[in-house]
């Protein structure tokens, strides 16, 4: 099986039938922008995962210095959710 970057550089070459030199510049530069923006996703996710793991982290120490506050946020926050979705589904 080709790689991906080889098999682009044929079937761009095939579209620009004649004009292959300039199939193969179209074909490297999509590319290269694609492995750059593959790149790019990755690295924000690697930094997503890690800062979502710190928000759970310093929840969990809130919570342990807190738990009564902790307790009523949660309920507060409950009771508020369920009556916006109630009012949504009534009317």
């Amino acid at each position: 099986m080709k790689p991906a970057k080889s098999a682009m550089l044929d079937k761009t070459a095939d579209v620009f039938g004649d004009s292959a030199d300039i199939a193969k510049d179209v074909a490297k530069t999509t590319a290269s922008a694609m492995a750059e923006g593959a790149k790019a996703v990755r690295t924000a996710a690697v930094r997503a995962y890690g800062a979502a793991g710190d928000v759970v982290t310093l929840t969990g120490r809130q919570i342990r210095r807190k738990p009564v506050v902790a307790t009523l946020t949660a309920i507060g926050a409950g009771f508020l959710i369920g009556f916006l979705i109630g009012r949504k589904t009534r009317g």
